[in-house]
């Protein structure tokens, strides 16, 4: 089956990420186009927690390209970038990037 619209499977995934996030204790904020390495960026309420970097994917995970510019992204020492790889009726795959 072709999926008709795969920019707005992305904005849903993106939204149902977030939210999830959200009710973990943190507030995000949505990349609007989400054309940077991350669709996410999530501040922790609570100064115990990491903030959090996340790149959201559905039924793939990002090419080698794409984890190693990840990967050398510099962001503050207290942030965790994460993917968060989206699999249809299974749920979320989640990859911390190093």
């Amino acid at each position: 089956m072709v999926l008709k619209n795969p920019k707005a499977k992305g904005s849903r995934l993106e939204l149902k990420a977030k939210a999830e996030i959200e009710s973990t204790g943190y507030y995000c904020v949505k990349s609007g186009g989400s054309f940077g390495l991350f669709d996410l960026l999530c501040t922790p309420y609570s100064s115990k927690s990491m903030g959090l970097a996340v790149q959201v994917k559905a039924n793939r995970k990002p090419s080698r390209k794409e984890m190693k510019a990840m990967a050398e992204m510099r962001l503050p020492d207290d942030y965790c970038k994460q993917v968060w790889i989206w699999h249809d009726r299974k749920g979320w795959e989640k990859i911390t990037v190093i």
